[in-house]
């Protein structure tokens, strides 16, 4: 699931229960589905992964809440929800991946990176189409290339590094080691 319906689904959450739990059953209807299934289950998930929802209990007795860093990018300014779309993008362990891979500038065919995928990281290659389209449609939602970091034509020295006419770069914040 890319970012974009992750935080369209998140809205739907808020709308139903604002800042209150619900049981896992009552969120998935609210996200559209009708019943505890695969793609239902995954799409929980993939709002956990990033950073979206808080989830409590386990198996029948499964709550899930809106994340603090959820509410706060519902009810921020535009301005304000710039960064936070940022750093939802790369919470999930792939996504990550990728962006040390590629960092700004991907590459202008879909086929490099699933081979990566396929390749470096062992993905099956009947998933990889799907988890490309949305980790594109994520960094194009949550502008992690500037202004034009994904099919466009990149601005590329060939060393790897960008030249200076090229777009501002996201750099995700670090974490120290606890």
């Amino acid at each position: 699931m890319s970012l974009r319906t992750a935080m369209e689904k998140a809205q739907a959450i808020w709308n139903a229960q604002q800042k209150h739990s619900a049981h896992i059953e009552t969120v998935m209807h609210t996200i559209g589905y009708k019943k505890k299934t695969g793609p239902s289950l995954r799409a929980i998930s993939a709002l956990n992964q990033y950073g979206l929802t808080k989830e409590t209990g386990s198996a029948d007795k499964r709550v899930i809440g809106l994340s603090e860093s959820a509410i706060n990018y519902l009810l921020s300014s535009d301005s304000q929800r710039a960064e936070l779309l940022r750093q939802a993008a790369l919470k999930p362990t792939i996504f990550q991946h990728l962006w040390q891979e590629y960092g700004a500038f991907l590459p202008p065919s879909d086929e490099a990176i699933k081979m990566h995928l396929i390749r470096e990281k062992n993905y099956n290659s009947a998933a990889v189409g799907e988890l490309v389209a949305n980790y594109r449609d994520t960094f194009d939602f949550a502008n992690l290339g500037g202004n034009g970091g994904s099919r466009e034509e990149k601005h590329d020295t060939g060393g790897g590094k960008p030249a200076a006419n090229s777009p501002p770069v996201y750099k995700p914040p670090t974490t120290q080691p606890k």
